[in-house]
């Protein structure tokens, strides 16, 4: 289990977030309780044209105590398009280039749905695929990444802070070779062998949003 909090300052389109990774679990010694594992800080900038909102971004990756990424972080840039459908459904594609440590590129298609089911709680459902290039994966060879589902009961506690318990299962297809930083605790929870083996997982997540 751990827990993200994140914290946003954005106007006018533009934007700046700092994300962490709290980790409540150490995965039978793979990594540190109650520290932070990783530190994201993310500089955005978002507009819609027509249907299709556009976001363009740089990421820079922190991992500050865990033996597997040492503090060393890597950089990252990513555009990402989404569209809303009928019925409260949305889809999404995101394609992130590591030009630091990876100097390959990362993608996803995700398809969400959400609900409203108070002015303060909503219940979301999504799902997504991630499709990379042969430095993120252990096998050094392009393809299919991982894919994973996502249950998110979201309560807007205020119009300064949000509460949101995820829900996560995940399968690896490619990434089990600790090869990515981005997704070390990925890793470390479904302590792979380098091998294109389909593993999975779960994990429950607490993200407070300020």
């Amino acid at each position: 289990m751990v827990a993200q909090p994140s914290v946003d300052v954005a106007s006018g389109g533009f934007g700046f977030n700092v994300w962490g990774n709290i980790d409540i679990d150490d995965y039978e010694d793979t990594l540190d309780t109650g520290e932070f594992s990783e530190v994201d800080l993310t500089v955005s900038y978002g507009l819609t044209l027509g249907m299709v909102d556009v976001g363009v971004g740089y990421i820079e990756y922190l991992f500050p105590t865990t033996e597997m990424g040492g503090g060393l972080g890597t950089r990252e840039v990513y555009l990402s398009l989404g569209v809303p459908l009928p019925a409260g459904f949305s889809v999404a594609l995101d394609v992130y280039y590591d030009f630091d440590e990876m100097e390959d590129y990362y993608s996803t298609l995700g398809l969400g749905w959400e609900y409203g089911i108070t002015e303060q709680l909503s219940l979301g459902l999504g799902g997504s695929i991630a499709y990379a290039g042969e430095e993120y994966c252990a096998d050094d060879s392009a393809g299919l990444y991982d894919s994973n589902l996502l249950l998110e009961p979201h309560t807007q506690k205020s119009p300064l802070y949000a509460l949101c318990m995820q829900r996560a299962f995940l399968w690896a297809y490619k990434g089990t070779g600790f090869k990515k930083k981005r997704h070390m605790l990925r890793d470390a929870v479904f302590k792979g062998t380098g091998k294109k083996d389909v593993m999975g997982s779960h994990r429950s997540i607490i993200t407070l949003t300020v």
